[in-house]
């Protein structure tokens, strides 16, 4: 009885198909032959438990599901054990096994008079996958190649990469998704699977998904991506940066009837339908400042206690807050210093410090210390401003010293006195004439004050 059976095995092997039985399953084998008939010798073989994996290896690249190993050699003892792990690592540690195998059963046999194993692969459904999938070196590729499928609204990306290294996804996605509202519509929920789970060489399958449909959100684009090239083309003519801040501003505000809500396609809501929030305005805002070459930030953070979202702007040497939604509600455009933003938390050290201009605090100390233009003596101190410096009076024009008075002041005196005998004895009499000559242009400012 068992000659009979091995008989039987061994004329299986020879045919083109064979059939057996193991574990209660039905199993299937192609050989490779010659047009003779014979079996071909180049089929795969192995010698030890490094020819094994290989060899399985080789099959599924080739995206083969039966195959024939040939073993002659082989300690048959081990065969067995030996099989079963390399079944286990092809599926647990090759990017390709372990993302497309389901399961890989096999049979030992005779196969022209030498020993074989007759393979079967099962595979799961990403095969279709694979056939597109990516292949590249470096974490920056993958994540240029995902960027792609986001401006895209593709569902799913599957990239080999052979330098793998930890990235946060999801946070790279959103990070993306806000700086480009321009293309990115929707920010989709992600998931990442790993080929194997360690090892420098990875499968990756991300997956990308959406609310709206891939239709809708490819409309929603083409709406949408016409008016940020508006918006560019409206402000170039803006001779610095600071005037095309303000241009920007006024481009965005031309909708005088905004409703504030939140939107999960924020930039489309709000330049379709004028639908948005803070975080809306600051980024679509900010985007717009991108495309153009400005500097432009989005600032997270508070006003009032509640969740709150802004710009800061600037030229490279100085920086100004600028919320969109209070210049809306005030009218204006309005850019504002750190010490301004009262009732504004952020944090501090994550972008640049908007510290007042240094002219703005030194000027009124060097108009002042300038000898030409001594301060009146009546005149109390004020807040400088710009109105505070009037050009000086022309020359020649004839002024009137003040009266002299009796409790004189610990302000600054004229700069050159009167002589005594040009004093009048009596101080109720209006004093005499003067010649206009060696006398303070200021004190004709104080006495019309």
């Amino acid at each position: 009885m068992k000659r009979l059976t091995a008989l039987l095995l061994a004329m299986c092997l020879l045919l083109a198909g064979c059939s057996g039985w193991m574990d209660g399953e039905y199993h299937s084998a192609r050989l490779h032959t010659e047009e003779s008939g014979a079996p071909a010798v180049d089929f795969l073989q192995a010698e030890n438990y490094g020819d094994l994996l290989r060899a399985l290896t080789e099959m599924v690249e080739g995206d083969l599901e039966t195959g024939t190993i040939s073993v002659d050699g082989y300690p048959q003892e081990r065969l067995p054990s030996d099989m079963d792990a390399a079944i286990r690592a092809l599926r647990n540690s090759t990017p390709l096994g372990a993302y497309t195998v389901d399961n890989i059963t096999y049979e030992q046999g005779i196969s022209g008079g030498v020993p074989a194993v007759a393979v079967t692969i099962h595979y799961n459904g990403n095969r279709p996958y694979v056939r597109r999938m990516r292949r590249v070196e470096t974490m920056q590729q993958v994540q240029s190649l995902i960027q792609s499928a986001l401006n895209q609204v593709d569902d799913r990306l599957v990239v080999q990469v052979n330098q793998f290294s930890n990235v946060d996804f999801s946070q790279f996605v959103r990070d993306y998704g806000e700086a480009h509202p321009e293309v990115v519509m929707e920010a989709p929920e992600v998931t990442v699977n790993f080929y194997p789970a360690q090892g420098a060489t990875r499968i990756l399958e991300v997956r990308f998904v959406y609310q709206n449909s891939r239709e809708d959100l490819k409309n929603m684009q083409s709406r949408v991506q016409p008016l940020f090239t508006s918006a560019r083309l409206y402000i170039s003519g803006g001779s610095s940066p600071w005037e095309r801040f303000s241009l920007l501003y006024f481009f965005l505000m031309a909708r005088d009837n905004y409703q504030m809500d939140t939107s999960m396609t924020p930039s489309y809501s709000l330049l379709i339908h004028g639908v948005g929030d803070s975080r809306a305005f600051a980024l679509v805002y900010a985007a717009m400042c991108h495309q153009s070459g400005l500097t432009c930030y989005t600032v997270a953070g508070t006003k009032d206690g509640e969740s709150h979202f802004w710009n800061i702007v600037g030229d490279g040497d100085s920086y100004r807050h600028l919320d969109l939604l209070s210049c809306w509600n005030a009218g204006s455009f309005q850019l504002l210093t750190d010490q301004e933003m009262t009732g504004y938390v952020w944090d501090y050290s994550a972008y640049p410090a908007c510290e007042p201009e240094e002219t703005e605090e030194t000027e009124p100390t060097q108009a002042e210390s300038e000898p030409t233009e001594p301060t009146a003596a009546t005149e109390p101190p004020q807040e400088p401003t710009e109105e505070s410096f009037p050009p000086p009076p022309a020359t020649g024009v004839p002024v009137t010293p003040p009266p002299e008075t009796d409790a004189p002041t610990e302000s600054s005196e004229p700069a050159t006195d009167p002589p005594e005998t040009s004093q009048p004895e009596d101080p109720s009499e209006p004093p005499p004439e003067s010649s206009g000559e060696g006398e303070d242009p200021s004190s004709q400012r104080s006495e019309g004050t």
